[in-house]
């Protein structure tokens, strides 16, 4: 998950600090990181939905070369590439609705 550290990193940092009590300060800090980490997956979610639909236009638009008769190497080598992301945005998918499932 690119990104992910340095945002952990960020809201650890920035978050606000209770220098009373060190539990106190702990617990803060915790549900300041998990309001940040409900944002980023948020924000994370909706980049995959719109790169995936970006992809499938991609491929629409080199099928039909391909099923016009018009295919060079390049126009197959691009079709596996984006099949190729397509499934691994899918498969990211999968991982996530498997853990939200626990």
């Amino acid at each position: 998950m690119e990104g992910f550290a340095k945002m952990v990193e960020d809201g650890w940092r920035d978050s606000p600090r209770d220098r009373s009590n060190a539990l106190r300060n702990l617990t803060g800090k915790l549900k300041h990181l998990k309001n940040d980490i409900r944002v980023w997956n948020k924000t994370k979610g909706n980049s995959n939905r719109d790169v995936k639909a970006q992809l499938k236009l991609e491929l629409e638009v080199v099928d039909l070369c391909i099923d016009n008769g018009n295919e060079t190497v390049e126009d197959n080598k691009r079709r596996g590439e984006i099949v190729n992301k397509l499934q691994d945005i899918d498969k990211l998918h999968a991982l996530e609705t498997t853990q939200k499932a626990k």
